[in-house]
């Protein structure tokens, strides 16, 4: 059972209709799914900057990376 407070989404990152689906929503999901190469590629996608920025922030972070 979930805690009320907590809150859980369920991404499909191999859905194939688009339709109704926003571009940064698809390009967030294409993030999810990429692997560590695509995930690291250039992108104009600002919100998929900070992602990516993030993931290397916590990856050299030691303290970091040890608690997740």
């Amino acid at each position: 059972m979930l805690n009320e407070s907590c809150r859980t989404i369920f991404f499909n990152t191999c859905g194939v209709i688009r339709n109704g689906v926003s571009v940064r929503l698809i390009r967030f999901l294409e993030f999810i799914k990429a692997d560590l190469a695509e995930s690291q590629q250039e992108t104009t996608d600002e919100f998929i900057k900070q992602l990516q920025s993030s993931v290397q922030e916590v990856k050299s972070n030691r303290e970091m990376k040890e608690r997740l």
